[in-house]
C-alpha cells in the first residue's frame, strides 16, 4: 500500500505519531509537564460527557480498577454481524461536542473504560468519507469502504485499548489500582491555519479548527506511576467537535489493520 498521501495528512494536522511510553516504571522519570498535571488526580471518577455535547464538571477522566491480566481483544465478529458494514453508517452530523476539552475527556475515558464503540461514536461521516475517496486510490483497487469498515475499525480501536491496558496492568501495583488521564487546556495545541486549509483541501472538507493532543499522560493514582499516552486530534465543523478519523487512523489505527 502507498503511503504517500497518508504521510500528508498526518503532516497537515500535525500528529507525530503514537506516543505511548514503555519505558522503566520510575516516577522520578516523569517529565516536569507531567508534574504539574499531579495535583489534577483524584480517586472519584468525573462524569462522563455524552456524544450530544454535555460537558463534564472536572478536567480529568478516571475510570475502574485497571486488571492485571491479559485484556480481551475485541473481534470483529464481535463488533458487528456485517463485515462489509460501511463507514459511512458514523453518527450523524448533528452529533459531537460542543467543547474541546469535553470530547478529549470522553475518548481517554473510552480508553480507561475499553470501549471503542463509543470512540468510533465521536467520528464525523464527513471525515470518513473524505478520507475514504482519499485513499481510494492507494489501496490497489480495494473498496476503502470495506477495508475501513465500521466493523474494522471498531476491532483495530479495541486492539490499540488492549496495548494500553497491557502498559497499566505493567504500571499497577494491584487490580484494585484507578487509573486516571487529566485533560487540561494546557494539553490541547491548535494547528496553524495552513496546516487545517491543507487537510481541508486534501479531504474536501470544511473544518473551521482544529486540536491536537500529542502528549497526554495516564496516571495511576494508587502508586502515582505515569506513563505518557497515545495522542488525538479534534476538529469543529458547524460549532460542533468531532475526534479526526484521519489522525486516529495516522497515529495509531493503521498499526492494528490488515492492508
Amino acid at each position: 500500500m502507498k503511503r504517500t498521501k497518508l504521510t500528508a495528512i498526518a503532516a497537515a494536522l500535525l500528529i507525530a505519531g503514537t506516543s505511548v511510553s514503555c519505558g522503566s516504571k520510575k516516577s522520578s522519570d516523569t517529565s516536569s509537564s507531567e508534574q504539574e498535571t499531579t495535583a489534577a488526580v483524584t480517586a472519584e471518577p468525573s462524569e462522563e460527557t455524552t456524544a450530544e455535547g454535555t460537558e463534564t464538571s472536572s478536567a480529568e477522566v478516571t475510570t475502574a480498577p485497571a486488571e492485571t491480566t491479559a485484556p480481551q481483544t475485541t473481534t470483529a465478529a464481535e463488533t458487528t454481524a456485517a463485515a462489509t458494514e460501511s463507514a459511512a453508517d458514523a453518527p450523524k452530523a448533528a452529533d459531537g461536542y460542543t467543547d474541546s476539552i469535553a470530547i478529549a475527556q470522553d475518548f481517554y475515558k473510552a480508553y480507561l473504560d475499553h470501549d471503542p464503540e463509543k470512540v468510533y461514536s465521536m467520528f464525523d461521516t464527513e471525515e470518513i468519507k473524505g478520507y475514504n475517496a482519499l485513499m481510494k486510490d492507494e489501496l490497489d483497487g480495494q473498496d476503502p469502504e470495506k477495508v475501513f469498515s465500521k466493523s474494522v475499525i471498531v476491532d483495530a480501536i479495541g486492539q490499540s485499548m488492549d496495548s494500553i491496558s497491557e502498559i497499566m496492568a505493567a504500571y499497577s501495583d494491584s487490580p484494585g489500582d484507578t487509573w486516571s488521564v487529566p485533560v487540561t487546556a494546557d494539553d490541547i495545541e491548535e494547528p496553524e491555519k495552513e496546516s487545517l486549509d491543507e487537510f481541508n483541501g486534501d479531504l474536501k472538507t470544511k473544518y473551521t479548527q482544529a486540536a491536537v493532543i500529542n502528549y497526554i499522560f495516564y496516571r495511576n493514582s494508587a502508586n502515582e506511576e505515569a506513563f505518557t499516552g497515545n495522542s488525538s486530534a479534534y476538529l469543529m465543523r458547524d460549532g460542533k467537535w468531532y475526534l479526526s478519523f484521519s489522525s486516529l487512523m495516522q497515529s495509531e489505527l493503521l498499526n492494528y489493520i490488515d492492508l
